[in-house]
Protein backbone atom coordinates (compact mmCIF):
# COMPACT_ATOMS: atom_id res chain seq x y z
CA UNK A 1 0.00 0.00 0.00
CA UNK A 2 2.85 2.45 -0.08
CA UNK A 3 5.84 2.84 2.07
CA UNK A 4 5.07 6.51 3.88
CA UNK A 5 7.94 8.84 5.75
CA UNK A 6 9.75 7.79 8.26
CA UNK A 7 8.08 3.80 7.84
CA UNK A 8 11.27 2.39 6.97
CA UNK A 9 12.45 -0.11 9.46
CA UNK A 10 16.39 -1.52 9.35
CA UNK A 11 16.35 -4.74 9.09
CA UNK A 12 18.29 -6.73 12.48
CA UNK A 13 20.16 -9.40 12.42
CA UNK A 14 18.39 -12.72 11.96
CA UNK A 15 18.13 -15.47 13.65
CA UNK A 16 18.81 -18.71 12.01
CA UNK A 17 15.88 -21.96 11.31
CA UNK A 18 16.73 -24.89 9.87
CA UNK A 19 13.17 -26.09 8.54
CA UNK A 20 13.65 -25.14 5.17
CA UNK A 21 15.49 -27.44 2.98
CA UNK A 22 16.68 -27.27 -0.64
CA UNK A 23 15.22 -24.12 -2.66
CA UNK A 24 13.82 -25.25 -6.26
CA UNK A 25 13.67 -23.03 -8.89
CA UNK A 26 10.53 -21.04 -9.24
CA UNK A 27 8.56 -23.49 -10.95
CA UNK A 28 8.88 -26.24 -8.36
CA UNK A 29 5.62 -25.35 -6.66
CA UNK A 30 3.72 -26.63 -10.05
CA UNK A 31 0.90 -28.94 -8.92
CA UNK A 32 1.76 -32.80 -8.86
CA UNK A 33 0.03 -35.41 -11.45
CA UNK A 34 -3.96 -35.01 -11.03
CA UNK A 35 -3.77 -31.92 -8.92
CA UNK A 36 -6.45 -28.70 -11.09
CA UNK A 37 -4.72 -27.44 -14.03
CA UNK A 38 -4.03 -23.68 -14.36
CA UNK A 39 -7.22 -21.15 -15.24
CA UNK A 40 -6.53 -18.50 -17.24
CA UNK A 41 -8.43 -14.92 -16.76
CA UNK A 42 -11.70 -14.96 -18.33
CA UNK A 43 -13.31 -12.58 -20.79
CA UNK A 44 -13.29 -8.40 -19.34
CA UNK A 45 -16.63 -7.98 -17.73
CA UNK A 46 -19.42 -6.27 -19.42
CA UNK A 47 -19.04 -2.26 -19.84
CA UNK A 48 -20.62 -0.60 -16.76
CA UNK A 49 -23.06 2.64 -16.39
CA UNK A 50 -21.16 5.05 -14.80
CA UNK A 51 -20.18 4.98 -11.38
CA UNK A 52 -21.43 7.21 -8.80
CA UNK A 53 -18.98 9.73 -7.72
CA UNK A 54 -19.23 10.70 -3.25
CA UNK A 55 -17.08 12.71 -1.18
CA UNK A 56 -15.88 10.23 1.39
CA UNK A 57 -15.50 13.56 3.97
CA UNK A 58 -19.53 13.97 4.16
CA UNK A 59 -20.66 10.57 4.45
CA UNK A 60 -17.72 9.24 7.22
CA UNK A 61 -16.60 10.36 10.20
CA UNK A 62 -12.97 11.16 9.74
CA UNK A 63 -10.64 10.81 12.77
CA UNK A 64 -7.15 12.50 13.23
CA UNK A 65 -4.80 9.56 13.83
CA UNK A 66 -0.89 8.64 12.06
CA UNK A 67 -0.89 4.97 10.72
CA UNK A 68 -1.31 2.79 7.63
CA UNK A 69 -2.66 -0.85 7.88
CA UNK A 70 -5.99 -1.53 9.11
CA UNK A 71 -7.85 -4.90 10.71
CA UNK A 72 -10.87 -5.18 12.45
CA UNK A 73 -11.40 -8.16 14.54
CA UNK A 74 -11.09 -9.46 18.26
CA UNK A 75 -13.63 -6.22 19.35
CA UNK A 76 -11.48 -3.49 17.79
CA UNK A 77 -9.88 -2.27 14.93
CA UNK A 78 -6.37 -2.36 14.61
CA UNK A 79 -3.90 0.40 12.90
CA UNK A 80 -0.36 -0.05 12.20
CA UNK A 81 2.03 2.36 12.92
CA UNK A 82 5.49 2.80 13.12
CA UNK A 83 5.97 1.10 16.22
CA UNK A 84 2.90 -0.93 16.75
CA UNK A 85 -0.53 -1.11 16.32
CA UNK A 86 -3.40 1.37 17.69
CA UNK A 87 -6.54 -0.47 18.63
CA UNK A 88 -9.70 1.78 18.23
CA UNK A 89 -13.09 1.63 19.77
CA UNK A 90 -14.95 -0.10 16.65
CA UNK A 91 -18.01 2.14 16.99
CA UNK A 92 -16.72 5.53 18.04
CA UNK A 93 -12.95 5.49 16.54
CA UNK A 94 -11.59 6.14 19.97
CA UNK A 95 -7.98 5.31 20.74
CA UNK A 96 -8.14 2.82 23.01
CA UNK A 97 -4.42 1.33 23.55
CA UNK A 98 -1.64 1.47 21.77
CA UNK A 99 0.49 -1.97 21.53
CA UNK A 100 4.15 -1.80 21.16
CA UNK A 101 5.93 -4.14 18.47
CA UNK A 102 9.55 -4.15 19.35
CA UNK A 103 10.33 -6.13 16.19
CA UNK A 104 9.45 -3.94 13.94
CA UNK A 105 5.52 -4.31 12.55
CA UNK A 106 5.03 -4.06 8.99
CA UNK A 107 2.37 -5.59 5.75
CA UNK A 108 -1.24 -6.25 6.43
CA UNK A 109 -2.17 -7.37 9.64
CA UNK A 110 -4.95 -10.08 10.52
CA UNK A 111 -7.24 -11.40 12.83
CA UNK A 112 -8.09 -15.23 13.96
CA UNK A 113 -7.64 -17.68 16.50
CA UNK A 114 -8.29 -15.14 19.08
CA UNK A 115 -5.22 -12.99 18.57
CA UNK A 116 -4.00 -10.29 16.51
CA UNK A 117 -1.03 -10.99 13.99
CA UNK A 118 1.20 -8.91 12.27
CA UNK A 119 4.33 -9.43 10.38
CA UNK A 120 7.60 -7.60 11.67
CA UNK A 121 10.45 -6.34 9.48
CA UNK A 122 12.97 -4.93 12.35
CA UNK A 123 13.06 -8.82 13.15
CA UNK A 124 11.77 -10.83 10.25
CA UNK A 125 8.81 -12.32 11.61
CA UNK A 126 5.17 -12.79 13.26
CA UNK A 127 4.45 -11.31 16.61
CA UNK A 128 1.19 -12.54 18.09
CA UNK A 129 -0.92 -9.79 20.03
CA UNK A 130 -3.31 -10.75 23.30
CA UNK A 131 -6.04 -8.34 22.65
CA UNK A 132 -6.89 -8.98 26.45
CA UNK A 133 -3.01 -7.27 27.35
CA UNK A 134 -2.45 -5.37 24.47
CA UNK A 135 0.60 -6.92 24.57
CA UNK A 136 3.00 -9.39 22.12
CA UNK A 137 2.63 -12.33 23.96
CA UNK A 138 4.71 -14.56 21.28
CA UNK A 139 7.10 -14.27 17.71
CA UNK A 140 8.00 -16.13 15.46
CA UNK A 141 11.38 -15.59 13.34
CA UNK A 142 11.88 -16.49 10.25
CA UNK A 143 14.06 -18.80 8.09
CA UNK A 144 17.27 -16.61 8.09
CA UNK A 145 18.12 -14.72 5.25
CA UNK A 146 14.12 -13.71 4.98
CA UNK A 147 13.75 -10.37 3.92
CA UNK A 148 10.40 -8.70 4.40
CA UNK A 149 9.56 -5.58 2.13
CA UNK A 150 6.47 -4.11 4.06
CA UNK A 151 4.13 -4.56 1.04
CA UNK A 152 2.06 -7.22 1.62
CA UNK A 153 -0.36 -9.62 4.02
CA UNK A 154 -0.04 -12.35 6.35
CA UNK A 155 -3.09 -15.19 6.63
CA UNK A 156 -4.54 -17.14 9.53
CA UNK A 157 -6.35 -20.36 9.98
CA UNK A 158 -6.28 -24.16 10.99
CA UNK A 159 -4.37 -23.02 13.51
CA UNK A 160 -1.41 -21.53 11.82
CA UNK A 161 -0.59 -18.39 10.84
CA UNK A 162 1.16 -18.40 6.94
CA UNK A 163 3.92 -15.91 5.73
CA UNK A 164 5.74 -15.61 2.46
CA UNK A 165 9.41 -16.14 3.23
CA UNK A 166 12.94 -16.94 1.03
CA UNK A 167 14.33 -20.17 0.79
CA UNK A 168 18.06 -20.96 0.68
CA UNK A 169 18.74 -19.64 -2.33
CA UNK A 170 15.57 -18.43 -3.98
CA UNK A 171 13.36 -15.19 -3.34
CA UNK A 172 10.04 -14.91 -2.12
CA UNK A 173 9.34 -18.95 -2.89
CA UNK A 174 8.28 -20.31 0.48
CA UNK A 175 4.54 -20.01 2.51
CA UNK A 176 5.75 -20.57 5.69
CA UNK A 177 3.29 -22.28 8.40
CA UNK A 178 3.45 -20.75 11.82
CA UNK A 179 1.57 -22.82 15.06
CA UNK A 180 -0.61 -20.32 16.50
CA UNK A 181 0.24 -21.87 19.62
CA UNK A 182 3.97 -22.47 20.07
CA UNK A 183 5.20 -19.76 17.52
CA UNK A 184 7.31 -22.68 15.68
CA UNK A 185 7.96 -22.94 11.86
CA UNK A 186 6.05 -26.11 11.23
CA UNK A 187 5.95 -26.29 7.51
CA UNK A 188 7.40 -24.63 4.36
CA UNK A 189 5.81 -24.95 1.15
CA UNK A 190 7.44 -24.19 -2.26
CA UNK A 191 5.50 -21.43 -4.45
CA UNK A 192 6.31 -19.35 -7.30
CA UNK A 193 9.34 -17.07 -6.73
CA UNK A 194 8.12 -13.54 -6.10
CA UNK A 195 5.13 -14.52 -3.84
CA UNK A 196 4.31 -11.59 -1.54
CA UNK A 197 0.95 -11.55 0.24
CA UNK A 198 -0.76 -14.58 1.70
CA UNK A 199 -4.72 -15.05 3.19
CA UNK A 200 -6.87 -17.90 4.50
CA UNK A 201 -10.29 -18.59 3.32
CA UNK A 202 -12.49 -21.33 2.24
CA UNK A 203 -10.41 -24.01 3.71
CA UNK A 204 -7.47 -23.17 1.22
CA UNK A 205 -4.50 -20.42 1.80
CA UNK A 206 -4.05 -18.51 -0.66
CA UNK A 207 -1.00 -16.71 -1.88
CA UNK A 208 -0.56 -13.59 -4.93
CA UNK A 209 2.65 -13.50 -7.17
CA UNK A 210 2.89 -9.63 -8.64
CA UNK A 211 5.90 -10.89 -10.40
CA UNK A 212 4.31 -13.66 -12.06
CA UNK A 213 1.03 -12.49 -12.31
CA UNK A 214 -1.17 -15.18 -10.89
CA UNK A 215 -2.83 -16.12 -7.21
CA UNK A 216 -1.92 -19.82 -6.01
CA UNK A 217 -4.01 -22.12 -3.83
CA UNK A 218 -2.54 -24.16 -1.05
CA UNK A 219 -4.19 -27.19 0.51
CA UNK A 220 -2.90 -26.56 4.31
CA UNK A 221 -4.04 -30.73 4.60
CA UNK A 222 -1.36 -31.75 2.41
CA UNK A 223 0.55 -28.53 2.16
CA UNK A 224 1.02 -28.67 -1.41
CA UNK A 225 -0.03 -25.99 -4.42
CA UNK A 226 -3.56 -27.06 -5.23
CA UNK A 227 -4.40 -25.17 -8.71
CA UNK A 228 -2.56 -22.27 -10.00
CA UNK A 229 -4.32 -18.91 -11.43
CA UNK A 230 -3.58 -16.21 -14.00
CA UNK A 231 -4.78 -12.55 -12.77
CA UNK A 232 -4.06 -8.98 -14.04
CA UNK A 233 -0.77 -7.87 -13.83
CA UNK A 234 1.01 -6.87 -10.42
CA UNK A 235 -1.51 -8.66 -8.04
CA UNK A 236 -0.12 -7.44 -4.62
CA UNK A 237 -2.91 -6.97 -2.01
CA UNK A 238 -6.30 -9.53 -1.95
CA UNK A 239 -8.86 -10.44 0.05
CA UNK A 240 -11.37 -13.34 0.11
CA UNK A 241 -14.53 -13.37 0.72
CA UNK A 242 -18.11 -12.31 -0.83
CA UNK A 243 -17.94 -15.98 -2.58
CA UNK A 244 -14.54 -15.29 -4.22
CA UNK A 245 -10.76 -14.37 -3.78
CA UNK A 246 -10.19 -10.67 -5.29
CA UNK A 247 -6.55 -9.47 -5.87
CA UNK A 248 -6.16 -5.75 -6.95
CA UNK A 249 -3.59 -5.57 -9.78
CA UNK A 250 -1.58 -2.65 -9.47
CA UNK A 251 -0.50 -3.22 -13.04
CA UNK A 252 -3.24 -2.20 -15.05
CA UNK A 253 -5.61 -1.12 -12.52
CA UNK A 254 -8.04 -4.43 -12.19
CA UNK A 255 -9.80 -6.33 -10.07
CA UNK A 256 -9.16 -10.29 -10.68
CA UNK A 257 -12.52 -12.29 -8.86
CA UNK A 258 -11.42 -15.83 -8.94
CA UNK A 259 -13.44 -18.43 -8.16
CA UNK A 260 -12.52 -20.62 -4.51
CA UNK A 261 -14.08 -23.90 -6.57
CA UNK A 262 -13.29 -23.70 -10.17
CA UNK A 263 -10.19 -21.53 -10.06
CA UNK A 264 -12.09 -19.14 -12.74
CA UNK A 265 -11.07 -16.32 -13.39
CA UNK A 266 -12.93 -13.05 -14.59
CA UNK A 267 -11.62 -9.32 -14.94
CA UNK A 268 -13.08 -6.04 -13.61
CA UNK A 269 -12.13 -3.02 -14.88
CA UNK A 270 -11.99 -1.14 -11.44
CA UNK A 271 -9.91 2.07 -12.54
CA UNK A 272 -6.95 2.00 -10.12
CA UNK A 273 -3.83 1.36 -11.24
CA UNK A 274 -0.56 2.61 -9.45
CA UNK A 275 1.59 1.45 -6.79
CA UNK A 276 0.26 1.11 -2.99
CA UNK A 277 -3.55 0.79 -2.20
CA UNK A 278 -5.21 -2.54 -0.44
CA UNK A 279 -8.30 -4.66 -1.10
CA UNK A 280 -10.96 -5.86 1.25
CA UNK A 281 -14.16 -7.21 0.95
CA UNK A 282 -16.78 -7.47 3.23
CA UNK A 283 -20.99 -5.63 4.19
CA UNK A 284 -21.44 -7.35 1.03
CA UNK A 285 -19.12 -5.48 -1.23
CA UNK A 286 -16.05 -5.47 -2.32
CA UNK A 287 -13.78 -2.39 -1.38
CA UNK A 288 -10.04 -1.61 -3.42
CA UNK A 289 -8.09 1.50 -2.15
CA UNK A 290 -6.56 3.60 -4.59
CA UNK A 291 -2.74 4.32 -4.17
CA UNK A 292 -3.79 7.88 -5.63
CA UNK A 293 -6.98 8.68 -7.43
CA UNK A 294 -9.53 7.50 -6.99
CA UNK A 295 -9.58 7.13 -2.93
CA UNK A 296 -11.72 4.42 -2.77
CA UNK A 297 -13.75 1.87 -5.18
CA UNK A 298 -16.93 -0.25 -4.33
CA UNK A 299 -17.58 -2.77 -6.15
CA UNK A 300 -20.48 -5.11 -6.34
CA UNK A 301 -19.87 -8.79 -6.47
CA UNK A 302 -23.37 -9.55 -8.11
CA UNK A 303 -22.51 -8.07 -11.31
CA UNK A 304 -18.51 -7.68 -11.20
CA UNK A 305 -19.54 -3.50 -11.69
CA UNK A 306 -18.16 -0.60 -10.14
CA UNK A 307 -20.82 0.86 -8.21
CA UNK A 308 -19.26 3.62 -6.84
CA UNK A 309 -16.02 5.64 -6.13
CA UNK A 310 -15.42 7.80 -3.10
CA UNK A 311 -12.87 10.58 -2.83
CA UNK A 312 -11.06 13.10 -2.88
CA UNK A 313 -7.44 11.09 -3.13
CA UNK A 314 -5.55 11.47 -0.28
CA UNK A 315 -2.53 9.50 -0.83
CA UNK A 316 -1.98 5.67 0.15
CA UNK A 317 -3.37 3.85 2.66
CA UNK A 318 -5.58 0.88 3.84
CA UNK A 319 -9.24 -0.34 3.82
CA UNK A 320 -11.05 -2.77 6.49
CA UNK A 321 -14.59 -3.78 7.07
CA UNK A 322 -15.91 -4.67 10.62
CA UNK A 323 -18.49 -3.70 13.19
CA UNK A 324 -21.07 -2.16 10.39
CA UNK A 325 -18.49 0.25 9.04
CA UNK A 326 -16.10 0.34 6.65
CA UNK A 327 -12.39 1.88 8.01
CA UNK A 328 -10.01 3.65 5.58
CA UNK A 329 -6.74 5.25 6.13
CA UNK A 330 -4.76 7.77 4.44
CA UNK A 331 -1.37 7.74 6.39
CA UNK A 332 -0.08 10.81 4.33
CA UNK A 333 -2.56 13.22 5.68
CA UNK A 334 -2.75 11.01 9.11
CA UNK A 335 -6.65 10.54 8.95
CA UNK A 336 -8.88 6.89 8.84
CA UNK A 337 -12.66 7.30 8.13
CA UNK A 338 -15.47 5.15 9.32
CA UNK A 339 -18.23 4.70 6.52
CA UNK A 340 -21.30 3.15 8.28
CA UNK A 341 -22.35 0.46 5.99
CA UNK A 342 -25.97 1.57 6.53
CA UNK A 343 -24.84 4.62 5.14
CA UNK A 344 -24.12 2.96 1.47
CA UNK A 345 -26.94 3.62 -0.76
CA UNK A 346 -26.67 -0.05 -2.69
Amino acid sequence: MGTWAGSTLTIASLVALSVLSGCGDEDSSEPAAGSSPSPKVSSTATEPAEPAFTDLDEVATPFDVYGDWLTAGEGAVWLTNDYGLVRLDPATGEILANVLVPQGPCESTTTGMGFVWTATCGEPGVARIDPASNKVSGHAVLPAGTSLDSEGTIGAGSGSVWIAADGESCVACRVVRIDADTMKVTASVPVRSGARSVRYGYGSVWVVNPEKNLVQQIDPASQHVARTTTTGESPRFFDVGEGAVWTLNQGDGTVTRVDPQSGEATTIEAGVPGGGGDLAVGGGWVWARGGGDPLLVRIDPRDNTVAETYGPPSGSGAVTVGDDAVWVSAHDINRVWRLPLDAIDG
